[in-house]
């Protein structure tokens, strides 16, 4: 990758993981920002990685619609989960 592409890219994923951050920090009022950003994170490379390996969806639609909820639902349980202790 050029700098010119990587200096885009890493642009585009801060204001994505910045995005992503709004509704965890207002779910966990008292999370620390670190952990924060990490369940941005993994937010973020569940949703690349999703549109990387699914690919074209108009050929496997039913399990495409599987995948796509299973990751939604993963999603869900990484921004619900409790604080680490």
């Amino acid at each position: 990758m050029d700098n010119f592409s990587g200096r885009y890219l890493e642009a585009l994923y801060a204001y994505d993981l910045e995005e992503l951050s709004k509704p965890i920090a207002a779910l966990h009022s008292n999370l620390a920002k670190g952990e924060v950003r990490d369940r941005a994170l993994l937010i973020a490379s569940l949703v690349e990685g999703l549109m990387v390996l699914v690919g074209d969806t108009s050929k496997k639609r039913t399990s495409t619609k599987r995948t796509i909820d299973l990751v939604f639902q993963t999603a869900l349980n990484i921004a619900l989960a409790p604080q680490k202790q």
